[in-house]
């Protein structure tokens, strides 16, 4: 299963696949891909996820505080009001750092995969 996953990433990163690409699919959960994908145990990172945002993909942090927004468009719109450090997701990327060096958008870090291969 690991060839065909390993295979199936190098194919979408080949060939441009979307986020919702068969890789992922393949892979299974964003640890799986993103560990793969990097070189990284997807143990570690599932542990860093659990540390930072308790595994929920919506969680955000505005200055220290931890929300838990019910719906991704409530994340997307808090987030987006806050005016400050604001991290986002599953592992908690700093959208504030982060957004203009990868070209990233809130809704793009509340996508668990691109939340996990970011962080």
């Amino acid at each position: 299963m690991r060839i065909i996953c390993l295979l199936a990433l190098y194919a979408a990163a080949v060939l441009g696949f979307p986020e919702s690409s068969p890789a992922g699919e393949i892979c299974g959960d964003p640890f799986t891909r993103a560990g793969l994908n990097n070189g990284i145990s997807p143990k570690l990172l599932y542990a860093i996820a659990r540390r930072e945002s308790g595994l929920r993909p919506l969680a955000l942090n505005v200055d220290g505080q931890s929300f838990f927004p019910a719906s991704r468009d409530h994340a997307i719109t808090s987030a987006i009001r806050a005016k400050s450090n604001v991290d986002v997701g599953l592992m908690q990327v700093s959208y504030t750092i982060w957004k203009s060096r990868y070209g990233l958008s809130i809704a793009d870090l509340l996508n668990p995969y691109r939340n996990v291969e970011t962080g």
